[in-house]
């Protein structure tokens, strides 16, 4: 029930079921059900999805599922509303997103192509709940984000294009909350970070 060969993310609910970004779609996978019923495929013909490239899949706390897309922005789906977030309707500075990952108090933080890192609270008021953070604006090494992972004490680690690994504490202001970690001060072999895993050591 694939509607494309070209999987780019892959998450697994708190029900098991399996949801699948490919280049042609959302797809829901049921391995519980009958082969032919188990695959549900969402796309912006049937849903409210915006695009039909989906980069990546996060789900909060609240088993709301979040999608970031190529060019549609970063989208909200309950199970029965779509939400879609973009640069003309929101404080998201791009939309192109390639990593969302989802922290302790539920704030959604998204690796946007050329705009940044962006916090985001959808608890608050639309046009106040979105921080971004840049090359210009913060210790960010690089406006293109990659990969997005969170430790056990809240620390974000970011994967950026052509900047290296940023270590970032939001609990700390200013310049002093971020490392760089790149091929000029580390063993990295390389300034471009695709994915990060955290393991049981931190």
């Amino acid at each position: 029930g694939l509607p494309d060969n070209y999987v780019n993310s892959i998450l697994v609910d708190k029900s098991g079921n399996k949801w699948v970004g490919t280049g042609n779609g959302l797809v829901k996978y049921d391995s519980t059900k009958p082969e032919e019923a188990a695959w549900t495929v969402y796309n912006t013909s049937n849903s409210g999805l915006p695009d039909n490239y989906i980069n990546s899949i996060a789900i909060d706390k609240n088993n709301v599922k979040w999608f970031g897309t190529y060019w549609g922005g970063l989208v909200k789906f309950d199970g029965t509303n779509w939400t879609a977030y973009t640069k003309s309707n929101s404080g998201l500075p791009f939309d192109n997103i390639y990593s969302i990952a989802i922290d302790d108090s539920n704030d959604k933080w998204i690796g946007t192509m050329f705009g940044g890192l962006v916090k985001f609270d959808d608890t608050k008021p639309k046009e106040s709940g979105w921080t971004v953070y840049n090359n210009s604006n913060s210790g960010l090494p690089a406006d293109y984000i990659f990969s997005i992972a969170i430790d056990a004490s809240s620390i974000k680690w970011i994967g950026t294009d052509g900047g290296g690994l940023a270590k970032f504490n939001s609990s700390i202001p200013g310049e002093t909350a971020w490392t760089i970690y790149n091929t000029s001060n580390s063993i990295l072999p390389n300034n471009r970070i695709y994915s990060i895993a955290i393991d049981k050591i931190g």
